[in-house]
């Protein structure tokens, strides 16, 4: 009998703070999980969202030369806001996912960051005052996650890019605060990787 092929997931995300984000996510999981994941997971920054469509191919081929025997599982990580207002989304996501299924990838699921991912930090508004060195008493104003990131930051006199790499920005965020406000978005992510969703939305 020949033994179970190895098992890679790959996450595909718009940026380098995305990377890190999802990084800490998956270390904050596995604390709540004394077994080890049974797989490898890569994470691919794919620099922005329209390079879902040209460039996931590509990395998909990469990532089955370094995992020639896997079984391979994707994750398109990315922000609803593109796609929700916007008269021409930059991609089609499904058309992105049946590209990948026809190219040897096992199952694709969607992460969606509604409306983006600067709405998922911000339920850490008070980690997010800590990186930026503001007052606690810092109010926060209304608009969406990125206008709401990109006031916060002009206030530290700094500027926000979204995708930028933010050294130290995502150690300074409650992750599991943050994982239980977007639990129910994770869940496919929990059931590929075998875990207990239940787990995963309690703090």
């Amino acid at each position: 009998m020949s033994n179970p092929k190895s098992k890679v997931i790959i996450l595909f995300v718009e940026g380098y703070t995305e990377v890190d984000f999802y990084k800490a996510l998956i270390a904050d999981i596995r604390t709540l999980h004394s077994e080890e994941f049974c797989c490898n997971i890569e994470y691919i920054n794919m620099k922005g969202v329209g390079n879902y469509k040209n460039d996931a191919l590509r990395k998909l081929d990469e990532i089955k030369r370094k995992h020639p025997d896997s079984d391979i599982y994707a994750f398109l990580c990315y922000d609803t806001d593109v796609f929700k207002f916007s008269r021409k989304p930059p991609v089609d996501m499904k058309a992105v996912k049946k590209k990948l299924v026809e190219n040897g990838v096992k199952k694709v699921e969607f992460i969606e960051a509604n409306k983006s991912i600067e709405d998922w930090f911000l339920y850490d508004f008070d980690g997010v005052k800590r990186y930026l060195r503001l007052s606690a008493k810092t109010p926060k104003e209304n608009g969406t996650g990125q206008e709401v990131i990109k006031k916060l930051f002009k206030k530290a006199k700094r500027v926000y890019v979204k995708g930028d790499k933010l050294d130290g920005f995502i150690d300074k965020l409650d992750i599991p605060l943050i994982r239980v406000q977007v639990c129910s978005n994770l869940k496919p992510l929990c059931n590929c990787l075998g875990l207990d969703c239940k787990k995963i939305c309690n703090k």
